[in-house]
């Protein structure tokens, strides 16, 4: 079994990749493949969330965004953290059950006609990679691990 790698901050470009007009079976494949990570966006925001307010000056009103300030003292480590968060990896297995599903998403994401800027386009040729390099399964399919532990 095989499985594909990414980051946390992929997850929003790779979102942004897929949400194209489908029809049929390429629109279900990649509504299988986009509940995935959704539910690993979901998951991010809980942690950033969490995260904002493990540093937040709670003696201000929240911002309009529903964030708190941060204080200037814990700025930092905040920076840390949350980058330490996006760099995580997200790993996702590739099972009998999801393999066709897979390279539907594969097809779409290769033969995109998005365009894109030099920053999108890095992003995007990272993702490219994370459906070449499919790697040998380790046990943490579908599960974020830390970058540097296996």
């Amino acid at each position: 079994m095989h499985s594909m790698e990414f980051k946390n901050f992929q997850m929003q470009f790779l979102y942004s990749l897929l949400d194209i007009p489908l029809h049929g079976t390429e629109c279900r494949a990649r509504n299988r493949f986009v509940r995935i990570i959704s539910e690993r966006a979901g998951e991010i925001e809980k942690e950033r969330i969490a995260l904002n307010e493990k540093y937040a000056d709670k003696k201000k009103p929240k911002l309009d965004n529903g964030n708190y300030n941060i204080t200037p003292a814990k700025l930092e480590k905040f920076k840390k953290e949350y980058e330490d968060l996006m760099n995580e990896k997200f790993v996702i297995d590739i099972l009998p059950s999801n393999k066709d599903d897979i390279g539907l998403v594969k097809n779409l994401i290769f033969n995109s006609q998005k365009g894109l800027n030099i920053f999108e386009g890095q992003m995007y040729e990272q993702i490219c990679q994370a459906f070449e390099t499919q790697q040998p399964n380790n046990g943490m399919g579908q599960k974020s691990k830390k970058q540097g532990t296996a």
